[in-house]
């Protein structure tokens, strides 16, 4: 995070350094200007990454502080499902989360200035046409050679980046998959429903190197909860199941860490999320709504200036600045909406929704097999858990087919 927060430093000072160095020597203001933009768009992208990075940091402290729901104390001493299970797996997810974070910057980022270009360089052309007249000046070719600038960037980012969401999508499935094969080995279902107890770390290992070397396409085919042959898992389990199967003697910890360890805190973690997503779109919506509002303005002030005939030769002050901005807030508005679905906080915020209620149920139905479990060891309520695993783990799974749709484009949406 330091190394971003110098080079976004490095490359604004540069940038100023080389428009002030064209504002004092004329002929050299048609490369200087576009250089200084050029260096500027740079840092600006690091300045993004570089606040991303620290408003992730206030958000989980936020979270931990402030939880948009109210959490479930957890029973003194609760093991970690590493504790059970072995930390392999663990160790595979905390490699693919710190990438899948940084992966969404660069995406978020791309997908910004994607929005963004369009406006500016009719910002550009705008001032080089109404504040300059058209002229043929050192600094009116600096401004068009800075649209240019703008436009190739547009270009090189829309033929560059021809599935900008891959690296994030490959990251996120790893992770979430990794975190997945956790559970199903704490609870042997899925891939260790047969599996003998001497094979387990076999399996965990070829799992593990499974996902972390399968393209994008395997792992979006990994996420469905099938058996190699097709069959489902919960199918499965109630197919191959045997009655004398031995009940782990510390079942009860498993389900206990399943429903702190899994559901509740993933119930949380949509919880916070929905929280910042409304917020996020409140904000956008209203700076979408300020935007119109000043157009209408501009255009209405526009209209009375030319009823007026105030467009007097040289223009004044006043009437240059509405044009400019005549000229460019419907476009801001345009690159507004891009990124509003580039976001696309509402359809996330009602997948969230669906998969939280779902989180809800399964938790009331496991904390009900814990207190029979109380009362009753046997192997039927054992296998009763088993399935509201493998159906806890179906709803989550269908989330990230959510995400996958409404997140992973196979191309950023150019603004004419």
């Amino acid at each position: 995070m330091r190394k971003t927060g110098l080079l976004f430093l490095a490359l604004f000072v540069a940038g100023t350094g080389t428009l002030a160095v064209g504002a004092r020597v004329e002929a050299w203001r048609p490369v200087a200007i576009p250089t200084a933009l050029g260096m500027w768009l740079l840092a600006l992208r690091s300045a993004y990454l570089f606040m991303r990075s620290l408003a992730f940091r206030y958000r989980e402290r936020k979270r931990r502080v402030t939880p948009a729901e109210p959490g479930v104390a957890e029973p003194q001493g609760l093991k970690r499902v590493q504790d059970i299970v072995g930390d392999h797996l663990h160790e595979g997810q905390r490699r693919f989360l710190p990438e899948a974070v940084a992966a969404q910057g660069r995406y978020l980022s791309d997908g910004i200035a994607v929005a963004a270009l369009p406006p500016f360089a009719l910002l550009l052309l705008a001032a080089q046409v109404v504040l300059l007249d058209g002229a043929r000046s050192p600094a009116a070719r600096g401004l068009v050679f800075a649209e240019v600038l703008c436009l190739g960037y547009l270009i090189y980012l829309s033929l560059t980046r021809r599935t900008p969401a891959s690296e994030w999508v490959r990251s996120r499935l790893r992770t979430e998959l990794l975190r997945r094969e956790q559970y199903l080995q704490l609870v042997h279902v899925g891939p260790y429903q047969d599996v003998a107890d001497e094979d387990v770390f076999a399996v965990v290992r070829r799992r593990r190197a499974a996902i972390e070397a399968a393209s994008e396409h395997e792992l979006r085919r990994l996420i469905d909860d099938r058996s190699d042959s097709g069959e489902p898992w919960i199918e499965h389990l109630y197919s191959a199941h045997d009655s004398t199967v031995v009940t782990p003697a510390d079942a009860i910890d498993r389900m206990t860490i399943y429903l702190h360890r899994r559901v509740l805190r993933q119930s949380l973690w949509f919880a916070n999320e929905m929280r910042d997503l409304s917020a996020s779109e409140g904000r956008l919506a209203g700076a979408l709504k300020l935007a119109l509002i000043g157009a209408f303005g501009v255009a209405v002030l526009h209209a009375a200036g030319l009823h007026d005939q105030i467009g007097a030769d040289p223009p004044g002050i006043w009437e240059t600045v509405v044009t400019v901005l005549g000229f460019v807030l419907p476009p801001i508005g345009a690159a507004m909406l891009s990124i509003q679905n580039l976001y696309n906080y509402r359809g996330r915020f009602e997948s969230y929704g669906v998969r939280r209620r779902a989180l809800r149920t399964s938790q009331a139905d496991l904390e009900n097999l814990i207190e029979r479990w109380q009362r009753d060891r046997s192997a039927t309520l054992w296998l009763q858990f088993r399935a509201l695993v493998l159906r806890t783990e179906a709803s989550l799974s269908s989330e990230m087919n959510d995400w996958l749709r409404l997140m992973a484009r196979d191309e950023f949406d150019v603004a004419p």
